[in-house]
């Protein structure tokens, strides 16, 4: 695969793979409740996407395409939720998107260094950045919205706990697809190299 693709099927596949592993997952267990924005579920979607997009554009160093799809993205999930009137909703999906889409990035950064070259550091290692940024998130957002005081500190750390969880568990399952397109990759060029 040429690099200089803007878009091609193995990205397209990789990026379908991903997103349908943690929407899927998110599915199984939750039903609707993850395509309902104000429900915790909805990370299973809405950062499911996040993730299969930054997976698809940034493990072929298309960054810059990358932000701009992460952008069109946020556009979109910014309409699917334009219905509920709360102005904040709109910080939330684009710090979630920035904070989820960095981790993918640092991965790959990461992931090019000679000390993870192996693909099950490589899944640890996505699934530990996923989920710090995940939890992360929820600090962030409750310092910028002035929500953390003393009494809140409780509900914060269970929302930071919960976010932690749910951010290892889907950075895990863009590991587990990430090895899955690797594998289903190698097999059809090796196919492909046997037929021609």
């Amino acid at each position: 695969m040429n690099n200089k693709d803007v878009f091609s099927k193995e990205m397209a596949i990789r990026g379908l793979l991903v997103s349908g592993l943690v929407i899927g997952f998110g599915y199984s267990f939750y039903g609707n409740e993850i395509f309902t924005p104000t429900m915790w579920p909805s990370q299973f979607f809405f950062s499911g996407i996040t993730l299969a997009i930054s997976n698809a554009f940034f493990h072929n160093k298309q960054n810059r395409n990358g932000a701009a799809t992460l952008l069109v993205w946020y556009m979109v999930s910014v309409g699917l939720i334009s219905h509920i009137h709360n102005r904040w909703n709109y910080v939330l999906y684009i710090v979630d998107i920035a904070v989820i889409a960095g981790s993918v990035y640092l991965f790959y950064v990461l992931a090019r260094k000679p000390f993870l070259t192996h693909r099950y550091q490589q899944i640890i290692a996505v699934s530990i950045l996923v989920g710090l940024a995940n939890s992360l998130t929820v600090v962030f957002l409750g310092i910028l919205h002035l929500r953390v005081t003393f009494a809140h500190l409780g509900s914060l750390f269970q929302s930071t706990y919960l976010n932690l969880k749910i951010g290892v568990l889907m950075g895990l399952l863009l590991g587990i697809g990430n090895l899955a397109s690797d594998a289903m990759f190698t097999y059809i060029r090796s196919h492909r190299r046997v037929a021609g």
